[in-house]
């Protein structure tokens, strides 16, 4: 087939390549779109669209944020108000929205007496923005990752950062429930940093030269599965541009570099901004290769400075989604490299002279009052909850979920190409034994109140939360199964918003306020494909109700409909007789019909059924 200079000329433009004869090894270079706060406001343009990103060790045919990777970096101070114009500049070239229509997918409906979207992976054009880390409301304009922005559309995201909102290192990532994890997997990630106030940090280490590192997962099996669940035609893995990377089947990038090198002096310290930016389940765990005289000092964890700095640590165990401030320097000249939980390198710090590092003077900032210690609060017995991740506790094996996943086998022999059998392994995609309905809150929780979690399913699950950051309460350096790196990593007043260790079959308490954004706090397991398969809940804050730790309360959402026309395509919410909102097109029992005649629901206007 031939093709026209002109059509190729407009295919490049609308198809950006990112990186340029990329080789292992290469010195680490820094994101290239900085973008600052003016007048206490951040005003910009993002946009997701197809690109193609071009590593040393991999490339893909991928959806970036503005076409880079990794994307921008935004700095902001406490109290600025972060406003995003976000585009979905994809097209409607597939998504699972428009798959054809199944027995499965009729029957499963049928089951569903909550009419809600299924926990699957799909929507793969479809996109909207989460905060992640951000102390900011879960309600829109600000980070309800409930809403979809369709291909076409765009939303103005406005999100408050609090007055006394703690400086650290944040990111945002595509957070709709069905394609977080793709999206993500595709590269889709920005960084946000609160900065520091003039004179907040210790002299030794306020004017250290930073490296901002943003660190991708590659799993070319897992991400391939993906894009066959989904179906989808664009995405595709491509051959790395360096043919001596010799690169494994899972690894790491850093700043979308394979294996790159930071060339440090000596006897002075530095300050690794790292985000973890993966849709996986697997920890950080950064270590120094054996016989290493570098330190890593650590200075914060998900954006939140500690209490004891500094704490020399051995391994940064840090978990899917988290972020970590390293203060990071070698007295020895040489190369020094850091592995990963895998073993393979990440990258290597060449030091190029040798100087006794200086010590650092200890320090303990200054908390925010949404940040108080609670280790010796009292916290009413009504508002200390138990949140399962997975399969924990023996009410699930008789729930809802399990028949259903029973049911998938059968149903998977009737109809196997429609790829249901990414919806047999549903049975373990639980929070406290339920799967995700958008309909339900987990926990209430009266507003102004401090509450505790009793965390459990850490072993294999990370747990992560929205809006509100907790504390560690529990005394880990007790428990004689928890790993001793561990135990320097995690400690009790620590705080977080995400949790994981692997193989700790314990219980950990942890606890936050609730006193300053009131609405929906969504948790989910940060292995994103879990979370698209149903290991996703939601609380929700008021001051109109008391604390309850078993609610399941059913809701209708009055004030904000998912989708940003407040209907459409189908799968989406929509507004019915002005009232409600309810499943596009009335029903999803009625979805599969629309899906195989090709219709589609019209305008709010259209009728008391939008029709």
């Amino acid at each position: 087939m031939r093709i026209s200079f002109f059509s190729f000329f407009v295919w490049v433009l609308s198809n950006p390549v990112v990186s340029a004869d990329p080789k292992t090894g290469d010195e680490l270079v820094q994101p290239s779109t900085i973008i600052d706060s003016v007048d206490g406001v951040l005003s910009t343009t993002l946009s997701l669209e197809y690109a193609k990103y071009r590593g040393a060790a991999i490339g893909y045919n991928t959806r970036l944020f503005n076409g880079e990777w990794p994307g921008p970096v935004y700095r902001l101070d406490a109290g600025d108000t972060l406003k995003i114009r976000y585009e979905n500049n994809l097209d409607n070239r597939q998504d699972a929205d428009n798959a054809f229509v199944s027995v499965w997918a009729f029957l499963q409906t049928l089951l569903d007496a909550t009419v809600w979207p299924k926990n699957l992976l799909q929507y793969v054009e479809i996109t909207n923005l989460h905060f992640h880390g951000g102390h900011v409301r879960g309600e829109l304009p600000a980070d309800d990752v409930r809403l979809r922005i369709s291909p076409g559309e765009h939303f103005n995201y406005e999100a408050k950062f609090p007055d006394n909102h703690f400086p650290g290192t944040h990111w945002i990532h595509p957070h709709v429930h069905g394609s977080s994890s793709y999206q993500t997997a595709g590269g889709a990630q920005a960084v946000i940093i609160v900065k520091d106030p003039t004179e907040f940090l210790p002299t030794d280490i306020k004017d250290l030269t930073e490296y901002i590192m943003v660190v991708q997962d590659h799993a070319i099996a897992e991400v391939s599965g993906l894009k066959t669940y989904t179906r989808d035609s664009y995405f595709e893995i491509l051959e790395g541009e360096d043919s001596n990377a010799d690169a494994p089947d899972e690894f790491r990038t850093v700043n979308g570099q394979y294996q790159p090198t930071v060339t440090i002096n000596g006897g002075e310290w530095y300050r690794f901004r790292i985000v973890f930016a993966t849709y996986r389940a697997f920890s950080l765990d950064m270590y120094l290769s054996d016989g290493s005289t570098c330190e890593m000092q650590l200075l914060a964890k998900d954006g939140l400075y500690i209490r004891d700095f500094p704490r020399q640590i051995t391994k940064a165990r840090i978990p899917s989604g988290g972020r970590a401030d390293i203060i990071f320097g070698c007295p020895d000249a040489g190369d020094h490299v850091l592995k990963d939980y895998f073993g393979n390198t990440l990258m290597t710090v060449t030091a190029t002279t040798s100087a006794s590092l200086t010590a650092l003077s200890s320090w303990t900032p200054t908390f925010p009052s949404y940040l108080t210690d609670l280790r010796d609060v009292s916290v009413d017995d009504d508002c200390k909850c138990d949140t399962k991740l997975g399969i924990s506790s023996a009410e699930s094996t008789f729930s809802f979920e399990f028949v259903e996943f029973v049911l998938s086998y059968v149903f998977l022999f009737i109809n196997p190409l429609n790829y249901i059998g990414q919806d047999v392994v549903a049975l373990g995609n639980l929070v406290n034994g339920r799967a995700f309905n958008p309909r339900e809150y987990i926990h209430i929780i009266k507003a102004g109140e401090v509450v505790e979690r009793r965390l459990s399913g850490i072993e294999a699950h990370t747990y992560h939360q929205h809006v509100y950051p907790f504390e560690i309460t529990s005394d880990l350096s007790k428990e004689s199964k928890f790993p001793d790196d561990a135990k320097v990593y995690f400690k009790s007043g620590d705080w977080h918003d995400s949790f994981y260790v692997e193989g700790y079959y314990g219980e950990v308490k942890v606890r936050f306020p609730s006193d300053v954004h009131d609405g929906r706090v969504m948790v989910h397991c940060h292995n994103l494909v879990h979370e698209d398969r149903g290991m996703m809940a939601q609380e929700l804050i008021t001051s109109k109700k008391d604390c309850d730790c078993q609610s399941w309360e059913q809701t209708f959402d009055v004030e904000n409909c998912w989708d940003v026309k407040q209907c459409g395509a189908t799968g989406h919410y929509m507004r019915m007789g002005g009232l409600f909102c309810v499943d596009s097109c009335f029903s999803n029992i009625f979805i599969p019909f629309f899906k195989v005649f090709g219709w589609k629901c019209g305008t709010c206007s259209g009728g008391p059924f939008g029709l």
